[in-house]
């Protein structure tokens, strides 16, 4: 996707992985990319897909309580995508974030692994 903007990286953050993820501003879907890196999860939207809703994110490991995935539900109408399995990242402020990713399950387990191995030993939340 040549028209996402790549996330300016601490000094040693690395790159682990980047995929196309889409997520919802509450009204329009918002295009763009996922960077999983070391310390960081960020997402960056697409040229044409900012604005209000369309901000870039970023949650260092340490802020992110949980990663899984929604349920399905037509709570927010029919033309909400609500019938797609979405990711969820469950910040520890209680805020949550929805993406649409390929492979969902698949993205879902990667990213709860590099999650685990972000806490140090004996955090007591796993």
């Amino acid at each position: 996707m040549p028209f996402v903007e790549e996330p300016v990286l601490d000094q040693d953050e690395r790159v682990g992985a980047a995929f196309r993820a889409s997520r919802t501003d509450g009204v329009r879907g918002v295009q763009g990319k996922l960077w999983v890196t070391t310390s960081h999860l960020r997402f960056r939207p697409h040229l044409f897909s900012r604005g209000p809703g369309g901000q870039a994110l970023d949650w260092r490991w340490a802020d992110i309580a949980a990663i899984d995935l929604a349920h399905r539900t037509f709570r927010k109408g029919p033309f909400a995508a609500g019938l797609r399995r979405r990711l969820r990242v469950r910040l520890t402020d209680g805020h949550e974030e929805l993406f649409f990713v390929r492979k969902v399950q698949a993205r879902a387990a990667q990213l709860r692994g590099i999650h685990e191995a972000s806490r140090p030993r004996g955090d007591p939340r796993g």
